[in-house]
C-alpha cells in the first residue's frame, strides 16, 4: 500500500482533499498534535506516528486517547530513547525515518518557510515520490506546495492523482543503512 506523509495546518480546501486521500491510502507523520485529523482519518488504513521524543512521551498531552489508538491500530517508532522529550532539532531525524518508510510524500497547505520543506528534500534524496496538493496563489498558505509543484512535485487533486503519480514509480526504492549509533524504538499492536 502506498503510503502518503502529510502536514495539515489550515481548515481550508487541502485538508478536506487530503483527508480523502488518507482513507484510499493511510498516513505517516511527526506532529502528532497538529496532524490528530490525519492521524483520526487513517487508523482503519494504516497510520505511523514517528514522534521526536521517545514513545513514552506522549505531547500535546490533549491527544492522549489518539496515542493510544495508534498504539493498538497503528505504529508509533522513534530513535530517541525512552523518556526523552523532544526539542525542535528532533523534527528533521523524524522526518528522515517517516520519509524512508514511505513510497511518497504529499504536501498540503504549507507557508513558503515551513518545514515540511525538509521532508519534501529528504524524500527526494531517498528516491521517493513528492506530491504536492495545490492551492490558490493568491494564499501564502499555498506558497510551499505550489513551489513544490513548479520544482517537479506531481499535483494531486484526488486520490486518481495519487494513484497516477505512483503508477511509474518502482515498488522498491533503494535502501539506505541507519547512521551509526541510531537504534529505532517501536511500538506497535
Amino acid at each position: 500500500m502506498p503510503r502518503l506523509v502529510s502536514l495539515v495546518r489550515t481548515p481550508n480546501i487541502g485538508p478536506l482533499t487530503f483527508t480523502r486521500l488518507l482513507e484510499r491510502f493511510g498516513n505517516a507523520t511527526d506532529a502528532l498534535g497538529i496532524d490528530g485529523e490525519p492521524h483520526a482519518a487513517s487508523l482503519t488504513n494504516g497510520t505511523v506516528a514517528v514522534p521526536g521524543g521517545g514513545i513514552d512521551h506522549i505531547y500535546p498531552p490533549q491527544i492522549d486517547q489518539l496515542y493510544r489508538e495508534i498504539a493498538e491500530q497503528g505504529l508509533i517508532a522513534s530513535e530517541s530513547p525512552t523518556g526523552y522529550r523532544a526539542c525542535a532539532q528532533d523534527s528533521p531525524r523524524s522526518k528522515r525515518i517517516i520519509t524512508g518508510m514511505a513510497r511518497s510524500v504529499a504536501r498540503v497547505e504549507a507557508a513558503e518557510r515551513f518545514g515540511s520543506l525538509i521532508s519534501a528534500r529528504m524524500a527526494g534524496e531517498q528516491s521517493r515520490e513528492v506530491m504536492a496538493i495545490p492551492g490558490s496563489p493568491l494564499d501564502p498558505r499555498a506558497a510551499n506546495t505550489n513551489g513544490l509543484i513548479r520544482q517537479g512535485a506531481a499535483p494531486v487533486r484526488h486520490a486518481q492523482d495519487a494513484l497516477k503519480a505512483l503508477a511509474g514509480f518502482p515498488p522498491s526504492c533503494r535502501r539506505r543503512r541507519p547512521s551509526r549509533g541510531n537504534s529505532l524504538m517501536v511500538r506497535s499492536a
